[in-house]
C-alpha cells in the first residue's frame, strides 16, 4: 500500500512542478462508491459476491430441496476510486498523456487494500498511437451492459486489465490494434491454479491483433 501512496504523492508533486507549463495540465478525479447487493439464490461470483456473473443451476438433495435456493447479500465500499489524468507536452510530433488510477479492491480474497487499476503513458500521432503500461485488455470491447450491480458482461467480456505494449492505428471507421500482453492481477488457470508463473516460464508475452470496424449510425 505504501508504494502506491508514494506513487500518487510523487505524481501530485510532479504535477505542481509542471503546472506553469502551458502544454501541461492534469485533472484529479475519483468517486466514493458504495455497493449493497441482495440475491435470492446462490450465484457464480467473485469478490465475496459483489462481482456477480450468473445464478447457479438447481441442485437437489435427497428430499428434493434446491441447495442453491439460498439468499445472500452484503455491503461494500471497495470500489471507491482515486486517479489522475495528465496531458503532457509534445514528444516530437506525438501528443503525450498518462493515467494512474487505484481503488481499494485488493486482490484475490484480500479486500480493502490499495489496488493499481491503470498506470500508463500514451503517445498519440493522430492516426497511430503507442501505449506503454497497464490498462484494459485490448479485447475488452466498447459494448458493455448498463446494469445496477458490478459485472460488465463477465464471463463473456474479457474483463481484465493487463500490463501491455499496445500499438493502435485508426483510419476512418476502422481501428487496428496489435499488442504484447503480460499478466498482473488477472491470471491464467493452470495445473497449480491461478498463477503468474505460467506466462513467466513461457518468457514471451501473449500477442494479439484485432480489427474493429464501427458501423455508421443514424
Amino acid at each position: 500500500m505504501r508504494k502506491y501512496l508514494f506513487l500518487f504523492t510523487f505524481l501530485l508533486l510532479s504535477a505542481k512542478s509542471f503546472a506553469q507549463d502551458k502544454d501541461f495540465n492534469y485533472k484529479f478525479y475519483g468517486q466514493i462508491r458504495t455497493d449493497f447487493y441482495y440475491n435470492s439464490r446462490a450465484n457464480e461470483e467473485t469478490v465475496d459476491g459483489l462481482f456477480y456473473m450468473y445464478p447457479k443451476d438447481k441442485v437437489y438433495d435427497a428430499t428434493g430441496k434446491d441447495l442453491n435456493a439460498t439468499a445472500n447479500g452484503s455491503f461494500y465500499t471497495l470500489y471507491t476510486r482515486l486517479g489522475i489524468d495528465v496531458q503532457g507536452p509534445k514528444l516530437g510530433r506525438a501528443k503525450t498523456s498518462a493515467k494512474v488510477e487505484m481503488d481499494f479492491r485488493g486482490s484475490g480474497t484480500t479486500f480493502s487494500t490499495v489496488r493499481l487499476r491503470h498506470a500508463y503513458l500514451n503517445l498519440d500521432w493522430g492516426k497511430p498511437s503507442l501505449l506503454l503500461g497497464q490498462t484494459w485488455h485490448p479485447l475488452y470491447g466498447d459494448v458493455a451492459p448498463q446494469i445496477l450491480n458490478l459485472n460488465m458482461g463477465a464471463p463473456f467480456q474479457p474483463f481484465s486489465r493487463a500490463p501491455q505494449i499496445r500499438f493502435r492505428y485508426k483510419a476512418g471507421d476502422i481501428q487496428l490494434t496489435g499488442a504484447a500482453i503480460w499478466q498482473s492481477q488477472y491470471l491464467s488457470q493452470g495445473p497449480d491454479g491461478k498463477s503468474q508463473k505460467y506466462i513467466k516460464k513461457v518468457v514471451y508475452p501473449k500477442s494479439i491483433l484485432v480489427q474493429i470496424t464501427k458501423e455508421a449510425t443514424g
